[in-house]
């Protein structure tokens, strides 16, 4: 509060001013809602003394005879309960609800500790007569991690390297010319760089988790039906089977330990994960649990195979082609910063309580623009291959790679065109 107040003084803008308040407040509420807690506490034993004990002394109250101190009490009961219930509520969507219960004596706790860091700032700036003098403590963040807790994350494309499956001029170049749109992982697979099954060893290797190629259409229903579709579509999860009393789930990238333990509460049982090849999961969850259903790329690939079954084997190539070329139109909207990946997890929440398609969504919650949603569905399909188009190249007897970095090269002299240079960014995986 005191740094906030040297870093950004007040402003001639009323709006502005408000959320300066807001933080800064703090140094008057902190020391009034301490003393409430002592007051409520003082209460709350006057309140037991009076009610169970005989013949217990009567302490007047200063709010009988005022209406006015009733209401404002009356009212201050209803915002507080209000807050509560917020808390109780939001903690027990992530952590269950024994946590959602002691966020209530959390609040309490929270109280005189900001009572306590308040003083002890208050009485540093009296001590040294000029705030600008202090160096403020910083609170230290520790953050539990999969696997060993001294295992640094490492990022995917210095793996790859460490592999043998990329070489530095491969991943600068990348880097130069990485299509919008596209994390780095999925366009070094799509330019053709490396193959799924080596970007899925990469990541298992980043999460320290093993690897399992899967077959979406060809799980079971019985086990479809154990994962809730907005869970599966949430987290961007497929279950894959059962191992005793253990869920083994199937994702393209790392999940986070929060992400885990949500997953074992929402779920009910202990639950693991692997790291399947690229675009096999988006195909499984469009397959399984996508609201709103577009033609199956699988049985158009199927009759193509009945009609042609000559063609059988390079159909089924095809196929893998294809799966591994798809993305999701969340994955484009965060790697063209138009949603942060934080945020877009927060909004998938709110998505899964409504019947409504997530571009929709999202353009109804102000979240992107009409026409931001727009250009993002046409870069979606510019960047994934039709089921159509590979049967087609089959047949031709093209090469799925050579045409599809051909595309690539047009989709990104495009952008390139737009906005005036050269494309680059970094490593998000």
């Amino acid at each position: 509060m005191f740094q906030g107040y040297l870093t950004h003084r007040w402003t001639k803008n009323w709006r502005l001013n408000y959320f300066l308040w807001r933080d800064r407040k703090g140094v008057l509420t902190n020391f009034f809602s301490f003393a409430a807690n002592i007051i409520l506490f003082q209460v709350l034993l006057i309140l037991i003394y009076e009610t169970f004990w005989p013949d217990a002394y009567r302490f007047l109250s200063i709010f009988e005879e005022s209406p006015v101190l009733v209401f404002l009490l009356w009212a201050n009961v209803l915002l507080m309960g209000n807050r509560l219930l917020q808390r109780v509520w939001f903690v027990t969507s992530y952590y269950g609800i024994f946590q959602g219960l002691l966020s209530i004596p959390r609040m309490l706790i929270g109280n005189f500790i900001n009572f306590m860091a308040n003083w002890r700032a208050l009485k540093q700036v009296i001590q040294q007569g000029n705030p600008r003098r202090m160096a403020w403590d910083k609170t230290t963040h520790d953050f539990p991690t999969v696997g060993e807790l001294s295992r640094a994350r490492r990022m995917i494309g210095q793996i790859l390297i460490e592999q043998g499956v990329l070489t530095e001029k491969d991943l600068a170049d990348a880097v130069l010319h990485k299509q919008q749109g596209m994390r780095m992982g999925t366009w070094l697979v799509h330019s053709g760089r490396i193959t799924p099954m080596q970007l899925a060893l990469g990541l298992a290797e980043q999460a320290g988790v093993e690897v399992e190629s899967i077959d979406a259409y060809a799980l079971p229903p019985d086990l479809i039906v154990q994962m809730p579709a907005a869970v599966a579509l949430q987290y961007g999860v497929m279950p894959i089977r059962r191992e005793e009393d253990t869920f083994v789930l199937a994702s393209e990238s790392e999940l986070s330990p929060l992400t885990l333990a949500a997953l074992t509460r929402k779920l009910q049982c202990p639950v693991r994960y692997v790291i399947a090849q690229l675009g096999q999961v988006n195909v499984g969850l469009r397959h399984w649990y996508a609201r709103y259903r577009m033609v199956d790329p699988r049985a158009v690939l199927d009759e193509a195979i009945h009609q042609h079954p000559d063609y059988a084997a390079r159909l089924c190539k095809g196929w893998e082609y294809f799966v591994s070329r798809q993305i999701t139109l969340g994955e484009v909207l965060q790697s063209l910063g138009r949603i942060d990946p934080a945020a877009f997890s927060a909004l998938l929440l709110q998505h899964a309580s409504v019947e409504q398609p997530l571009g929709a969504f999202l353009v109804d919650q102000e979240v992107i623009t009409q026409d931001t949603l727009q250009s993002a569905i046409a870069l979606q399909e510019k960047i994934q291959p039709s089921i159509k188009d590979v049967i087609n190249q089959c047949m031709r007897g093209e090469s799925f790679e050579v045409s599809h970095q051909a595309s690539l090269r047009l989709v990104h002299q495009s952008f390139t065109a737009k906005t005036g240079g050269v494309l680059s960014s970094g490593i998000t995986e």
